[in-house]
């Protein structure tokens, strides 16, 4: 029997480096084009990566438990050092019927009595496949609220994944060459938790999961996900903002809506001149001339391809687009981000939206789901 890599174990799978997935399972014979001097010194960082896995622990463990999910340990056992430096145990394993529901420390069952839709499921290895990014947040639909749903498909439909590297690959990741246009942050030469990778999953796509899982629980959530998204965020920072901006008051958001993320604005000559750049990307764009900058050391720091905050805004302002910076502080703080929605509209040219008493605590619950730890 195969076993079913889904839910949030899915999506930590899938926001594994590719670099990283291939250092865990190359032979000797790949440790240069990997960025490893010798294969002895590539094989010395996996060790130590699997003497630290607690997951990897758990896979060469027996005990009563263990055997009663006996078919996905064994499974998973086979692949341990792929799945070590990436997920956490217990991993989330599909389970079609009750009596499937083993659990044990290694394995968590997510029950699935629905009939599973095509595609679903992505092979892996011989016997484990894993839920693709539209599956997985199907799953996850079921047991979480509208807000956080909305969150989690930002990153996925984003251009960044979060992923904490084992201390003994930090060093390598930060300087090697990346697979699959993967490439990590630093700040200072040190590896960051925040990564930029290419989108995992459209509103297109996680629309048509919505559509061939009709019949499922939290279909129609999926559903109401894809139509509110907003694509193409760069960073954990800029779906909060963006959400909390954009959607409309009804479901606690300002109402700033027909936002778009990244929005590439081809300057003109002169702007050219101001900036020395033939582009700019704006964090949060409005059609009106509005650019909403995430002042983010993470996303903006080091990063060749960002014009220093002065040259930027000259060149934008040249442009006729107004730059608006936003800070942490001031998206976790209700009061000073009420002025700033304000100081949004203005720029906008158009009226702030009033909001009843549902609307504020839509607001609240909004607020909540974004800024707080899951």
């Amino acid at each position: 029997m195969d076993t079913c890599i889904c839910d949030i174990s899915a999506l930590r799978f899938w926001n594994t480096p590719p670099l990283v997935t291939a250092i865990m399972c190359s032979g000797p014979e790949d440790a240069r084009a990997l960025g490893f001097s010798s294969a002895e010194q590539m094989e010395a960082v996996r060790r130590s990566i699997l003497e630290q896995s607690e997951l990897y622990a758990l896979c060469s463990k027996g005990g009563r438990r263990w055997n009663a999910a006996s078919d996905h340990s064994m499974n998973l056992r086979e692949i341990a050092p792929l799945l070590a430096a990436g997920l956490d145990s217990p991993i989330h394993v599909l389970a079609r019927t009750q009596s499937e529901r083993h659990s044990s420390g290694l394995v968590t069952p997510a029950l699935w009595t629905s009939e599973i839709p095509p595609g679903a499921f992505i092979q892996v290895a011989e016997s484990v496949r894993v839920a693709t990014p539209e599956f997985a947040l199907l799953q996850l639909a079921k047991r979480l609220g509208l807000n956080k749903c909305l969150l989690i498909a930002s990153g996925l439909c984003g251009t960044y994944a979060e992923y904490r590297a084992p201390r003994a690959l930090e060093r390598h990741l930060a300087h090697a060459s990346q697979e699959g246009g993967w490439r990590p942050y630093l700040i200072g030469g040190k590896l960051q938790t925040l990564w930029h990778r290419e989108p995992l999953a459209t509103p297109e796509s996680i629309h048509r999961m919505a559509t061939l899982a009709s019949h499922a629980r939290g279909a129609g959530k999926l559903a109401r996900v894809s139509g509110l998204v907003f694509p193409g965020a760069a960073s954990p920072f800029e779906s909060k903002a963006g959400l909390i901006l954009g959607l409309p008051t009804g479901l606690g958001g300002y109402g700033h809506e027909d936002m778009t993320h990244n929005k590439q604005v081809l300057l003109r000559a002169g702007s050219q001149r101001l900036s020395e750049k033939r582009c700019c990307y704006c964090d949060l764009y409005w059609e009106e001339g509005v650019d909403v900058e995430c002042q983010s050391r993470m996303a903006h720091e080091n990063e060749s391809s960002f014009l220093s905050d002065s040259e930027r805004a000259a060149a934008l302002l040249n442009e006729g687009i107004a730059v608006l910076p936003l800070t942490y502080a001031q998206l976790s703080d209700r009061s000073r981000l009420d002025e700033f929605a304000q100081v949004l509209s203005k720029l906008r040219g158009i009226a702030p939206k009033s909001r009843s008493n549902r609307q504020l605590q839509k607001a609240d619950a909004l607020f909540n789901d974004l800024l707080r730890p899951f």
